[in-house]
Parts: C-alpha cells; sequence; structure tokens
C-alpha cells in the first residue's frame, strides 16, 4: 500500500537563463544559468490499483540559479502503472509553493 524511497533526480533545461534576454528566459526559481540540475531526494508512494501517487523532497547537488534561496525543491504526481514495472507519469517539481514545471515520462521499477 506505501513505499518509502530515496532516488536522485536530473533536471535539462534546453533554454538556460541569459541576462540580454531576461524576459524569455527568467523562471523565477526554476531559473538555471546551466543546462543540468540535480538532486537527492526521499519520499514514499501510496499505491491505489493501477494508480501511485508520489511525493518527495530533495536537496540540490547541482543547480546554479539565480535564485539563492532555492536549495530545496519537492515534487508530486501520480502514475498510472501499465504493468507491474513499467508506467507512466507526470511529475509536478516544485519550490516553496510555485510549480517549477510538470515532467512527462515513462518509470521502470526494479
Amino acid at each position: 500500500m506505501m513505499t518509502l524511497k530515496a532516488g536522485a533526480d536530473a533536471v535539462y533545461y534546453f533554454t538556460v537563463f541569459d541576462p540580454n534576454n531576461y524576459g524569455e528566459t527568467f523562471q523565477n526559481y526554476g531559473t538555471s544559468y546551466d543546462h543540468w540540475r540535480t538532486g537527492i531526494s526521499i519520499g514514499a508512494d501510496i499505491n491505489l490499483w493501477r494508480i501511485t501517487v508520489a511525493a518527495q523532497i530533495g536537496k540540490y547537488i547541482h543547480y546554479n540559479r539565480l535564485m539563492d534561496k532555492a536549495t530545496w525543491y519537492w515534487t508530486f504526481g501520480p502514475t498510472f502503472n501499465i504493468t507491474p514495472h513499467i508506467g507512466l507519469q507526470a511529475k509536478t517539481y516544485m519550490h516553496f509553493a510555485q510549480a517549477d514545471f510538470v515532467n512527462w515520462g515513462v518509470v521502470y521499477r526494479f
């Protein structure tokens, strides 16, 4: 029913912050000078038949950011489990109470 987990997160930015193009590259707490940010996180999953609802809190290992106080992040979102090992996931990455972006992906469970 409930699973505790730990993991690593990596986010790739196609477009990074450019002070000369502030209006199109500023993303508030998600504003990054580098293409990658990485972190480690802990959290829990609640399993409800084929739907898993996850929540995690993480600390950045690398994040060359504009907003210095964004050193922690949290994520949450559902996963629809197609098989016991493969699922489709929508995960929201957040800083404080502000959504950074939604990540859509495929999840593989060992």
